[in-house]
């Protein structure tokens, strides 16, 4: 989505942007009464995907490093590594509870679709930079 144009503009992300809007307009326009729980709930489980993600990462950044390396960071996570694993189960139960909730079903749903489609893009992009 870091791609512009000779002008500089970012096409890519413009472009999907605005595919996004216009669904979200869809749905209002579809149902105008379920339309902002049904949003809400989709920016609440890629709220979820993305701390995960961070919290993982940090977890994996960690585990590479030797330890005097590790004593040398000037950012750390307090409690860490208990506490990733505490926000990891915070995450989890969030995602246990939005299964409770009609509205949230759909997010729970479309969140390990939007993970494949994460996924195969970091793919796709891992192949054209080694090519």
């Amino acid at each position: 989505l870091g791609k512009v144009n000779k002008a500089g503009s970012p096409w890519a992300g413009v472009l999907l942007s605005s595919a996004v809007t216009a669904i979200a307009v869809v749905v209002v326009g579809l149902l105008p009464e379920q339309a902002f729980v049904y949003i809400m709930s989709i920016a609440m489980i890629a709220a979820i995907i993305n701390w995960a993600t961070i919290i993982i990462t940090q977890m994996f950044f960690r585990r590479r490093l030797d330890p005097e390396a590790r004593s040398e960071l000037r950012f750390t996570m307090p409690g860490a590594p208990v506490t990733n694993w505490i926000v990891l189960a915070f995450l989890v139960l969030m995602v246990v509870v939005m299964t409770t909730m009609p509205p949230y079903r759909i997010a729970v749903a479309i969140g390990p679709i939007w993970l494949t489609v994460l996924g195969l893009g970091w793919r796709v992009s891992r192949r054209r930079q080694t090519l």
